[in-house]
């Protein structure tokens, strides 16, 4: 082999060892970017999660259907959010099981949010909207008919039973209920016992009797939402949240530690190429210098020796197909 043949072997590899390396960085460097899309995505996630948290608060405090727009946006995003990070996950060989109870249970969590939303709809958002609404007139309803009658006694009694309805409102204490329920058999005792005409008593019987009743519904409304954080609607709702917030946690450390390994795998991945190419090229580089220098350093010592000592029997001994081979075979003729 010709030493230019030899050449052309060396650079050619060192060439192939460049492509290489470059074709691994490249996939390297894709890894890496994808793994910190996941940790953005993850960031995003439980941004969204908050940001439904903050919809739902406001519902409750503010009875505007305008949050749950906001909500099931939202909702919307998040669940987008989770397909692409499964996706993510998946490209890099990387499980995506831990994602699986979580969109289960964020959809556990919005179905609750809707039902909530559906039962406060039907109590009444506003004073004059579903069961509030109605309490509200049949309430004005018997105080109008009280008031004019005039009669003091009367309207004491339902100043009373106005009492025990806020303070049901304001507190959502059961314990309101059986005082509304005392103070309606005192007012019917007092307006058996007025000098009211048959009539007008029977009126305003009436409509106390729809004012207990609508208000009774109100309360079964209540308690169908939950009268405290931890009961019924509320309960489930707040479980699914606080479920959800958890597994989200969860995944966040799970994904975070795998990511971390991930990068670790392809930081020595990359080292351990690196490395093998570096000895590859460094034993053919070796190997290759040796064939090329070997030769030419025993011609040189034939050389020298014939020079030397003025002898001209010295012969070449070089084995070699190479341009040093030819000049020896030259220099023994």
């Amino acid at each position: 082999m010709t030493l230019k043949k030899r050449f052309t072997i060396l650079l050619s590899l060192v060439i192939l060892a460049m492509v290489i390396t470059n074709i691994v960085s490249q996939v390297n460097i894709k890894t890496l970017i994808q793994l910190e899309e996941q940790h953005q995505t993850l960031e995003k996630i439980n941004s969204s999660m908050l940001m439904l948290r903050r919809n739902e608060k406001d519902f409750i405090l503010r009875q505007d259907l305008k949050y749950l727009a906001e909500f099931d946006k939202n909702s919307l995003l998040l669940d987008k959010l989770l397909d692409d990070f499964t996706t993510s996950l998946e490209q890099v060989d990387m499980s995506s099981q831990s994602v699986i109870p979580l969109k289960e249970t964020l959809s556990a969590y919005e179905n609750n949010f809707h039902n909530y939303v559906l039962t406060s709809q039907e109590i009444g958002l506003g004073p004059e909207l579903g069961l509030y609404g109605s309490l509200r007139k049949s309430v004005h309803e018997v105080e109008k008919l009280v008031t004019e009658e005039q009669n003091y006694r009367l309207l004491a009694d339902m100043l009373m039973l106005r009492r025990n309805e806020k303070d049901f409102m304001l507190r959502k204490d059961l314990k309101y209920i059986d005082k509304f329920n005392i103070n309606i058999t005192k007012f019917e005792a007092d307006l058996s016992s007025s000098l009211i005409s048959a009539d007008i008593k029977q009126s305003i019987s009436q409509a106390l009797s729809i004012y207990q009743k609508e208000f009774l519904l109100f309360v079964d409304g209540q308690k169908k939402i939950g009268l405290s954080h931890d009961q019924n609607m509320q309960g489930e709702m707040r479980a699914s949240v606080h479920k959800s917030e958890a597994l989200i946690e969860e995944l966040y450390a799970v994904t975070s530690a795998a990511i971390q390994n991930k990068t670790s795998d392809v930081i020595i991945f990359s080292a351990l190429i690196g490395l093998a190419l570096t000895l590859l090229i460094g034993l053919v580089v070796y190997l290759l210098s040796k064939a090329i220098l070997g030769p030419v350093q025993l011609f040189s010592k034939i050389m020298n020796d014939s020079a030397n000592n003025r002898n001209l029997t010295i012969r070449s001994s070089i084995q070699d197909n190479s341009e040093i081979g030819q000049m020896g075979i030259v220099f023994n003729n």
